[in-house]
């Protein structure tokens, strides 16, 4: 028996859609842990706001829970308040502090 043209075709853009959404809905669920590291926390926090002297480090030492390194509360303060690595803080800035 002869396929009709119609019937290959039809099939050929049914495998092709099938295709195109599998690797597109992929494509689409996928991000980068690098992307998703970076995303700001909405986990409940507070509002420190800075004094004259205040350090990153030293604002993270002191809201970091005892189970967890400084460090990572330092990346979190700089993530969740868009500031640079360097930045330099002012009297009366707000900060968010966040607790995971």
């Amino acid at each position: 028996m002869k396929k009709s043209k119609t019937a290959s075709s039809l099939k050929s853009l049914v495998v092709l859609g099938f295709t195109v959404l599998t690797f597109g809905s992929a494509f689409a669920a996928y991000q980068s842990p690098t992307a998703q590291a970076e995303k700001p926390d909405t986990s409940p926090g507070l509002v420190y706001q800075v004094d004259e002297g205040d350090t990153v480090w030293g604002i993270a030492r002191k809201f970091c829970p005892d189970n967890q390194d400084v460090r990572d509360m330092v990346h979190r303060i700089y993530r969740d308040n868009n500031l640079k690595e360097n930045a330099d803080l002012r009297p009366g800035q707000d900060l968010v502090i966040h607790f995971e």
